[in-house]
């Protein structure tokens, strides 16, 4: 299983004047985004694949100190390392800040800001029930929660594809919610149907309230929010 291999390694959008003839940022700022409903999230565990990427072998507490300087004491209340397990806990919350949550919330944010076509933001939290070696002898038994990419399976409805994963009522549960939230989105531009618990339009500037999807699927006023607004305002 692939993980980020060290700090260096990132990819980026290629601006060719045409197809994208400016950044995303500045794109949203100037309002010349395509201006239609937005359905956009990210897993709870993105960091477990991601912390080679991320801290390169480095601590936490040394990595936050390098990237906030004196806002680390600040930085260190939302990523405590008080237990062992609040490290592993702050650890891949850094990591999947850094790589996914924060880049992808910053565009939820945008177009709430900017747009007038609704926003959805969700967090997919179901940690499958993959095979002990299926990251590699070396991860034997190692758990990586809600993995990145582990949410895929569930938008198609097809957990079974995967072959090896150990699947009950409970993923099948998932990936029939799942996808009916996306099929109703690309048929009307809004996920919530019939049966479906109710999926309320992000406001980050307001409630913020957020999709997590998992054994009790619901929206929730948004868990990762102060996390995200530090790492925007201090990148």
């Amino acid at each position: 299983m692939w993980t980020a291999p060290n700090t260096s390694f990132a990819f980026n959008p290629i601006l060719d004047g045409w197809i994208l003839p400016q950044g995303a940022a500045e794109t949203f700022a100037a309002r010349q985004q395509s201006d239609v409903p937005l359905l956009t999230g990210w897993n709870r565990d993105e960091g477990s694949l991601m912390e080679g990427g991320v801290f390169g072998g480095a601590s936490l507490a040394d990595t936050l100190k390098a990237r906030f300087g004196d806002r680390a004491t600040e930085a260190a209340k939302l990523y405590p390392s008080d237990t062992p397990e609040q490290m592993n806990r702050s650890r891949i919350n850094f990591a999947g800040d850094a790589w996914m949550g924060l880049p992808t919330w910053s565009w939820a944010v945008a177009q709430t800001r900017t747009g007038k076509a609704p926003t959805y933001v969700y967090r997919f939290d179901h940690a499958p029930k993959v095979p002990a070696d299926w990251f590699g002898a070396g991860n034997r038994g190692k758990s990586f929660g809600a993995f990145h990419s582990a949410d895929i399976v569930y938008v198609f409805d097809h957990p079974e594809i995967v072959g090896t994963w150990a699947l009950d009522a409970t993923d099948r549960r998932i990936a029939d919610q799942m996808s009916s939230y996306w099929v109703n989105f690309v048929k009307t531009g809004d996920p919530n149907g019939p049966g479906l618990p109710a999926w309320p339009v992000y406001a980050p500037d307001g409630e913020a309230r957020k999709m997590l999807i998992g054994a009790e699927t619901g929206a929730v006023a948004d868990p990762d929010l102060a996390r995200l607004r530090f790492l925007q305002g201090g990148r």
